[in-house]
């Protein structure tokens, strides 16, 4: 353990392992043949850009998906040199370095797709592109009355080979819901005319994790595994659908304990004041961590394999939990944030709930001021 790592008392612990089994399990949860983009942007969903990256590069995911360009030249330091595809729009200024890494490019406009022709041009070089059509998202993409003849039309660009065709689901987390069913109808209307006028491309994708759980028929060539990758369920009715398992541990340990008379009020505002006698320990951590604002007087953390309450508002940098009923609490006891502790568990999942948000957000938040520690437990 590095010098650093001794002195920081909170930190995310990644396991690795998990990681790889969450892949796998994908892997047979898709049909067969279909590759797997395996999603890592936003620092691998607050995991580990590069670290989680060479694990799945190990696994044999086909495929990366990224936020930005500089996620994606991040990869291509590291030695990653499988196909990396930027979901995101990017401004003309980011296509140098995005032709230059030799990453894929989202194209969701005519538009876009001169911009980045006349600087592959400049470069005497060819860009793969994916081009994403708006079925429903409402974010990028070609409409879809009109995406057939505009990606058609980029066909006249010699700078650009459009690889992939690709759409994004915002309620796939609902079974048989009918607007997800209609998305999938109109994406492959639009690749059958895309078809029809000789665009060739090898690959289409639409499924997110939600969509490779729920929609099968909308597997295509390629799904995009994001969420699952880290042993979340995309929603709370898709729990329990996959064998996934977290990958993220997240902890730190009591620096102050005291003991308080019925009562007194804590921490900013005054919140909360204790109903009787208690004894309050202090906690490094508070927002600047990722622990939200939001589990201020409404959460739990373990202690000595006990569950406590986090009383009063947390802070940016301390919170405080109400330990009177667990016996011998002291200075230097772990206490579990996300993660489990003897019988005791606490999930990304209920953490979102006690929030008031989704799991995505905890996960990504969590580990920008705590120390992150990769590890390889599951096998």
């Amino acid at each position: 353990m590095d010098t650093m790592s001794e002195t920081v008392v909170t930190r995310a612990i990644i396991d690795l392992g998990a990681v790889a089994h969450n892949l796998r399990v994908v892997r047979k949860s898709v049909t067969r043949g279909v590759k797997i983009l395996g999603v890592v942007k936003s620092d691998a969903y607050g995991h580990g850009l590069v670290e989680v990256a060479r694990v799945l590069d190990g696994e044999g995911v086909d495929m990366f998906g990224v936020g930005d360009v500089r996620e994606g030249a991040s990869l291509r330091a590291a030695g990653i040199r499988k196909p990396v595809l930027v979901l995101s729009a990017m401004p003309e200024r980011a296509t140098p370095e995005a032709i230059d890494k030799e990453l894929t490019v989202t194209v969701p406009s005519l538009h876009f797709a001169r911009q980045l022709t006349s600087v592959a041009s400049s470069k005497g070089r060819v860009v793969k592109v994916h081009c994403v059509v708006d079925t429903g998202m409402g974010r990028i993409g070609f409409r879809p009355d009109s995406a057939a003849e505009q990606i058609a039309a980029i066909l006249r660009y010699s700078n650009i080979d459009i690889e992939g065709i690709w759409t994004h689901f915002p309620r796939a987390g609902a079974e048989r819901d009918p607007f997800t069913l209609n998305q999938i109808k109109v994406f492959k209307n639009v690749v059958k005319q895309l078809g029809d006028r000789g665009v060739p491309f090898e690959l289409t994708h639409m499924a997110n994790s939600a969509g490779l759980i729920n929609y099968p028929t909308a597997h295509c060539e390629m799904v995009r595994a994001g969420i699952v990758l880290y042993g979340v369920a995309p929603t709370k009715a898709l729990r329990g659908k996959l064998d996934l398992r977290p990958a993220l541990r997240f902890e730190t340990e009591v620096v102050f304990v005291k003991s308080v008379p019925a009562g007194t009020p804590l921490s900013y505002d005054h919140t909360y004041a204790t109903p009787g006698d208690a004894v309050i320990a202090t906690l490094p951590l508070g927002y600047a961590h990722g622990f939200d604002l939001l589990l201020s007087n409404a959460c739990e953390v373990i202690v000595r394999g006990h569950r406590a309450p986090v009383v009063g508002r947390v802070c940016m940098d301390q919170t405080l939990v109400s330990v009177g009923g667990i016996p011998g609490v002291s200075i230097g006891d772990k206490v579990t944030l996300i993660g489990r502790e003897g019988n005791q568990s606490i999930t990304a999942e209920e953490m979102a709930e006690k929030a008031h948000t989704i799991p995505y957000e905890i996960v990504t938040r969590v580990g920008k001021m705590a120390y992150r520690e990769h590890v390889n437990v599951t096998r």
